[in-house]
């Protein structure tokens, strides 16, 4: 439920989504070049470490309740992560599916 309300609600308003289109991230360790960026220009880069570690804190109790719970693997959970991440990212990209 996390996942959902941090990433995808609120629904966005179609006429703002549609007039200022925002792209997604689809590289991966993207974040060593915004940091590295944020370090050029004399910044600490506090934020792209913090937005780092709370995208991970958000997967946590998937990967608790797939390891667990479901007693799955190591490379199931990091694959089913990896998977839910990419749906959240299309999700994003897509407007939310054209809801």
């Amino acid at each position: 439920m996390a996942l959902w309300t941090y990433t995808i609600l609120p629904l966005p308003d179609p006429s703002v989504a549609c007039q200022h289109p925002t792209s997604p991230q689809l590289h991966p360790f993207q974040f060593l070049s915004d940091l590295e960026a944020a370090r050029r220009a004399g910044g600490s880069g506090l934020r792209v470490v913090s937005q780092l570690v709370l995208n991970v804190a958000l997967f946590v109790p998937l990967g608790m309740v797939v390891r667990h719970l479901f007693k799955r693997g190591f490379v199931v959970t990091v694959l089913l992560g990896l998977g839910v991440s990419g749906l959240i990212e299309l999700t994003q990209l897509t407007g939310n599916w054209g809801l």
